[in-house]
């Protein structure tokens, strides 16, 4: 957890002592242990061996400027922004770029102050963005300015350049850093928020949690979802197990993550048995899962994965069974599925896995390996 300042109100005499001015405190106390250890860890680590970056969860604005401590900002022509205090993942704000629309237009950009870099092996760089428009694309980039031991400027190198979005929060990490200055010892990150089009775009571009590592943007599930152990028809797809009522989160999330398990029958020959695989799949409205699939007569477990990007509220979560082997009515010794308790189940926001050294970028649920 970053840094977050203390609001004057919150330590005046009389006011009580309340469970978030106290976990604030923890928080800046492990931040600050972070520091003093060598940097990195909860307290954001970022580019450098030993360098961090300060405030990335937007949250300090102590001289109430309008700006978050420890970032300039800096605007495109027509491009405006601001604190955004409705749609965050991260503290209690996120910083929002506007893009406006006319030729050769922008939002702007966030720029660090500057970062020590270990020339040899630059940190993975996280920061979470969200992108919306109503006319073309926002172009999103983070583009490290190197400079030397005396900060004398070298030139930059663009780590991350993309008009690819989806909708909602992503997790964006960037690994495997490749930087060309061999005298680079300082790096100042921009996070450009819709870059110069010359085709005009209106919308926005969203940021928050810059450098804050490890940050994965995983809810616990406030609903419920215990299926126990039923019996399933297989054949085509067929209702299976329980309905569960879950209210998912405007605008932040990308994935349900289901675990389930599933198993399928044998049936016994005069010579050799015969395996009938069983599937589970879950779905919402009209969109479906990934399915698990059981080859035969033995339990397996895995995720129903399901994309969310674009729901919000109260909806309905629903199992289907499938198979081979011809339809099955249930009863003992035939197939089965169940999702239960001890099971773990979140929501997961989309990661968006960028290997500069290598130039790919691909969205996936999982944490990038790095």
């Amino acid at each position: 957890m970053p840094y977050i300042a203390l609001a004057d109100s919150e330590i005046q005499s009389g006011e009580p002592i309340s469970q978030s001015l106290v976990q604030k405190i923890k928080d800046n106390f492990d931040d600050h242990e972070a520091r003093i250890i060598g940097g990195g860890g909860g307290g954001g680590g970022a580019a450098g061996g030993v360098g961090e970056i300060l405030n990335g969860s937007m949250e300090a604005d102590g001289d109430t400027d309008g700006v978050p401590d420890n970032f300039l900002v800096s605007y495109y022509p027509g491009g405006t922004g601001g604190f955004d205090t409705t749609d965050y993942v991260h503290g209690t704000k996120s910083w929002r770029f506007n893009l406006n629309g006319g030729a050769n237009t922008g939002g702007g950009y966030l720029e660090t102050d500057y970062i020590f870099a270990n020339r040899f092996y630059f940190k993975p760089i996280w920061l979470a963005y969200k992108t919306s428009a109503t006319s073309g694309v926002p172009r999103v980039q983070v583009i490290a300015r190197c400079f030397d031991r005396n900060k004398a400027y070298l030139g930059e190198v663009t780590l991350w350049n993309t008009v690819s979005h989806i909708t909602g929060w992503s997790l964006v990490v960037i690994h495997n850093i490749n930087a060309t200055y061999n005298d680079a010892e300082y790096v100042k990150l921009r996070i450009v928020g819709g870059a110069v089009d010359a085709t005009g775009v209106v919308g926005s571009v969203w940021f928050d949690a810059i450098g804050v590592e490890g940050y994965g943007m995983q809810v616990t599930v406030p609903e419920a979802i215990n299926q126990p152990d039923v019996s399933i028809l297989t054949g085509g797809w067929y209702a299976a197990g329980s309905v569960f009522n879950v209210n998912i989160p405007a605008g932040k999330y990308q994935w349900l993550v289901v675990p389930v398990h599933v198993t399928g029958t044998v049936q016994g020959g005069d010579s050799f048995d015969t395996l009938w695989p069983a599937r589970i799949r879950c779905y919402i409205d009209a969109v479906y899962s990934t399915v698990v699939e059981s080859p035969g007569n033995q339990w397996v477990t895995g995720n129903c994965l399901l994309y969310i990007g674009g729901m919000s509220g109260a909806k309905q979560l629903r199992f289907q069974s499938s198979g081979d082997g011809g339809w099955w009515g249930g009863g003992w010794g035939g197939p089965m599925f169940g999702s239960p308790s001890s099971f773990r189940k979140f929501y997961a926001t989309n990661f968006r896995d960028v290997n500069h050294g290598a130039g790919t970028e691909a969205d996936t649920y999982v944490k990038p390996a790095i």
